[in-house]
């Protein structure tokens, strides 16, 4: 048996992926986590059967049983997922759910939603790093009908396995954490999820249940923790106002102050200064040779695209007749046969440490008919931090 754990936090920009790794026993992965920390599982492998039904219809005990005479609710867990066609149902014994909720319980972490078979898979889709509709990974084949993101087919083989790094957003991850990352994100955002594919187990609900009221409870605790913390700032600073006020009253009989007009002409003189070094397009001192350098050796493996024009600092139009500099970015235009090609290129460029942020502006294909391959616009934003 295969355990693959993640451990996910939220936070103001979205939810994010702490740690990931495999054991070949639960006792290993409670020996690594917090017990406090609430467990979503997620359950599959040889011992859960997949059966795929022609209907999208709602499928019940009767229909279960159509497929699966020796089906009952007290012998088997199931879980459904209705695709654009067909559905698929996923059962698995309940003995053996059961066994895997007592071993973990009895370490003392606490699971609080169950997702069987692959169909929790259906809430991260999109934020894999696949945008042709068809997702390979640790034995797992889902395509997609890219229009309503409804499932068309769905195949288990061991043999298949995506030879490409993949990524949540921007976070790599290992394929066979995939499972373990979409229950976690499936339970985090249950308020917000389409389809529930989460077993309705008692106890689970009971510990979802108990989980939620606590951190309602945590929450309205650090409100008036927040509450009452804003009421002391307030106070010290009234009082630092004050005093400070009354400190600026006994130096003002002992030392010079410097007149109004004096601090309004050293503040008009620095505002001078500032503007024109930025008039001046100051990038922090990274030579543009040394630029332009880096990015023609990441185009040697890149044939297919040509550049047509580079701008280091380019001017940009703030009002009729006025331009100001946008420091620390480059302006990349040219030709590319494909858009992949581009993105393969564009993912090279954020893998260099001075480089911050690269975003295609425009890729489109040219008005000009003798020029046949499409035309690209990137933007690239810089650092200091130059090798």
């Amino acid at each position: 048996m295969r355990w693959d754990y993640c451990r996910l936090i939220l936070e103001k920009d979205g939810i994010n992926l702490q740690d990931a790794a495999s054991a070949g026993a639960w006792t290993e992965v409670a020996a690594k986590l917090d017990k406090k920390l609430p467990i979503a599982l997620q359950i599959s492998g040889k011992q859960v059967l997949i059966k795929q039904l022609p209907s999208t219809a709602d499928i019940g005990v009767a229909e279960i049983m159509d497929v699966f005479p020796n089906y009952s609710p007290e012998t088997f867990y199931h879980a459904v997922h209705h695709g654009q066609t067909c559905s698929w149902l996923a059962l698995v014994r309940t003995d053996i759910v059961d066994r895997l909720l007592s071993d973990i319980e009895a370490s003392g972490s606490t699971v609080v939603q169950v997702y069987l078979g692959p169909f929790v898979y259906a809430n991260i889709l999109d934020q894999i790093n696949k945008y042709n509709g068809s997702y390979v990974f640790d034995g797992h084949s889902i395509t997609i009908d890219q229009t309503d993101g409804k499932w068309t087919s769905y195949t288990y083989g061991r043999d298949l396995i995506d030879q490409f790094t993949t990524k949540i957003g921007t976070q790599v991850i290992d394929q066979r954490h995939l499972g373990a990352y979409a229950a976690g994100f499936s339970c985090m955002m249950h308020d917000y999820m389409e389809d529930d594919h989460s077993l309705q187990v008692a106890s689970l609900q009971t510990n979802y249940t108990e989980l939620r009221e606590k951190i309602k409870f945590n929450k309205n605790a650090m409100l008036l923790v927040a509450i009452l913390f804003a009421l002391l700032a307030i106070n010290a600073v009234v009082f630092s106002y004050y005093y400070g006020s009354n400190q600026e009253l006994d130096s003002q009989v002992t030392a010079h102050q410097s007149t109004a007009t004096d601090i309004n002409k050293l503040q008009q003189r620095l505002e001078l200064q500032e503007h024109k070094i930025t008039a001046l397009g100051w990038n922090g001192g990274v030579q543009q040779s040394w630029l332009l350098d880096q990015i023609g050796q990441s185009l040697r493996e890149f044939t297919a695209i040509a550049i047509t024009e580079i701008a280091i600092n380019p001017a940009l139009k703030t009002a009729p007749g006025a331009t100001a500099v946008s420091t620390q970015r480059i302006r990349v235009k040219g030709s590319c046969v494909s858009l992949s090609q581009l993105n393969a290129w564009v993912r090279q460029l954020e893998r260099k440490g001075w480089i911050e942020k690269v975003s295609i502006e425009q890729f489109g294909a040219a008005q000009d008919q003798e020029q046949t391959n499409p035309l690209f616009t990137i933007q690239i934003i810089f650092n200091a931090y130059v090798e």
